[in-house]
């Protein structure tokens, strides 16, 4: 099955051919070489239109920082599961006791979420004072 035909206004009708020096080719080649992978003539279509050309780029020192974050949310995101468990509980009964029970449970488990905290709040003081560093030595030059 084939896609739909793009509209008369739309359709690529017109070839145009040109050739660039060692130095332009290079330049373009960098570029094709990170993630997504455009195509040369897709990479030049986006420069002519005037649209933003997406680079994604890795920093593997990163990698290590990135699992964390993610064991943190994953912590948080299963302690909020609980919280929302204990909550359910404290509002489905009517009596004073449980209700406290359930209460001083909620408040147990986000009193353990702490350490997580403060230490996210470490991680991304690091990675602000890293890139802003880097951002400010941009524009310096």
């Amino acid at each position: 099955m084939g896609r739909k035909k793009l509209p008369e206004n739309k359709e690529l009708k017109h070839p145009i051919y040109t050739r660039v020096n060692a130095e332009k080719y290079q330049e373009l080649k960098n570029i094709l070489s990170y993630p997504p992978h455009y195509g040369m003539s897709d990479l030049v279509r986006k420069i002519l239109e005037n649209r933003r050309i997406k680079i994604f780029i890795s920093d593997p020192a990163l990698d290590p920082v990135l699992e964390e974050l993610e064991a943190i949310r994953e912590k948080i995101k299963q302690t909020g599961t609980i919280i929302n468990q204990h909550t359910k509980a404290f509002n489905s009964n009517p009596a004073l006791p449980p209700k406290e029970f359930y209460a001083k449970l909620a408040f147990i488990q986000y009193a353990s979420l702490s350490k997580q905290f403060d230490r996210l709040l470490e991680i991304v003081g690091a990675l602000a004072n890293r890139w802003l560093a880097e951002n400010s030595k941009e524009t310096v030059k």
